[in-house]
């Protein structure tokens, strides 16, 4: 190592222990959970900091979601609210929303929008405190108060009026008192839409398994014949992703299909040649 280099890094930790340097002191993901009264469809979201993050869907923390991944009851994603001229450019919205981590003093704002069958209700942790030193969040559409995060962990919506939250983010916490940072599990099953889509040949797929057991991973053409078995096996419960090679198929449109226990998912994706 040269000197240069040396004396280098040596200035940066310098400047770390004195605060004056906090990219990277924070990272964490959180879930956003939401359903209808009936529980028949509901889901998670994720949002967050990690240092080196980006708005951009080339980002390995943020999947572009198409229009095709919305259900039938809803449409549920974080939205872009980067200022005009700054380089947005997450278009439809993604999954997971997760943003740079710079300083303790930072304000973070994300946005929600949805489509769905009314009332919906949005949960999130009761330990919030632990990550942010203030967190608010608003209904987009209509006038009323902002709601303290850290005293209420839910929001119901009944309002067809309101298609958007947003969620704002003051001060995020240094790391624990061990040197490590909290990440939440998957709370509940899920099957994310496949990234990229269309694809050409290879596209990945993300999925949440909310405890142990026997899980399946199918894909399928659109008489239904089997195509690919990708997972076929017993897995703990944590998020997991999958990449599949479609060499030797034609253009066309597919299905895939999770199987875990009670819980099936089937979503839509587009190979393109």
């Amino acid at each position: 190592m040269s000197f240069k280099i040396f004396f280098t890094q040596l200035i940066i930790s310098f400047m770390f222990l004195l605060g004056s340097v906090s990219m990277g002191q924070v990272e964490f993901t959180l879930p956003l959970m939401y359903h209808d009264t009936s529980m028949i469809f509901h889901d998670t979201i994720y949002w967050g900091l990690r240092p080196g993050a980006s708005y951009c869907a080339t980002d390995s923390g943020e999947v572009e979601l198409p229009p095709m991944a919305c259900g039938i009851s809803a449409c549920v994603h974080f939205a872009d609210v980067m200022p005009i001229g700054n380089g947005a450019c997450m278009g439809q919205g993604t999954y997971l929303d997760v943003r740079p981590s710079y300083s303790s003093s930072q304000i973070d704002t994300y946005k929600v929008v949805f489509v769905s069958i009314f009332p919906i209700t949005f949960h999130w942790l009761p330990t919030l405190y632990q990550y942010y030193d203030s967190a608010k969040i608003t209904r987009s559409g209509v006038s009323s108060p902002a709601i303290n995060m850290f005293t209420q962990d839910s929001l119901f919506i009944d309002n067809p009026s309101v298609s958007a939250i947003k969620i704002f983010t003051y001060g995020p916490k240094q790391p624990n008192g061990v040197g490590e940072f909290w990440n939440e599990q998957p709370m509940q099953f899920s099957l994310e839409q496949n990234y990229p889509n269309p694809f050409n040949p290879s596209t990945n797929f993300g999925f949440r398994i909310a405890n142990f057991g026997f899980v399946t991973l199918k894909v399928f053409d659109v008489l239904g014949r089997e195509v690919a078995k990708l997972v076929d096996e017993k897995k703990e419960a944590g998020k997991y992703s999958v990449q599949w090679n479609a060499e030797g198929l034609p253009s066309g449109v597919y299905f895939y299909k999770l199987q875990a226990g009670e819980f099936s998912s089937v979503k839509k994706l587009l190979l393109m040649r």
